[in-house]
């Protein structure tokens, strides 16, 4: 599994999400505004199968921040993490279609609703996906 590979292919997934900036970098979140997801990097990773060459990482950071701390950030935050709205974040990411792994999937999410993002007030979301996989 590539995972500069899977990286970008989740960066195409967020990218459909409508009014969300996906920049390959984070130190180009701040260029442009509006509401942002970071591809993160998994801090560890495992093996899925034994000596079939699949790697599974087991807690992908993705993280979501939307500017502003009123009840339009939050609420847009919420729209982002639903688990039942095809066009959010967590479904977008899940649906796939990935050829660098076999599956993602968001596990977990967190929310801050008072964080700081660059010293000015965000709500922010981590997605935690479970990526296995060799890919194709």
């Amino acid at each position: 599994m590539n995972l500069a590979a899977v990286a970008a292919e989740m960066r195409t997934a967020l990218a459909t999400v409508t009014g969300l900036r996906v920049p390959k970098w984070g130190d180009q979140a701040a260029r442009g505004g509006g509401d942002v997801a970071l591809i993160g990097w998994p801090e560890r990773l495992e093996p899925s199968t034994y000596g079939l060459g699949k790697l599974r990482a087991p807690d992908w950071p993705i993280f979501l921040i939307v500017a502003g701390n009123d009840r339009a950030a939050h609420d847009r935050v919420a729209a982002l993490v639903d688990t039942a709205a095809a066009g959010s974040a967590w479904c977008k990411l899940e649906a796939g279609p990935y050829t660098a792994c076999d599956m993602v999937h968001v596990a977990s999410a967190e929310i801050d609703p008072a964080a700081r993002y660059q010293g000015n007030p965000v709500v922010a979301a981590v997605l935690h996906a479970d990526v296995n996989g060799a890919g194709r």
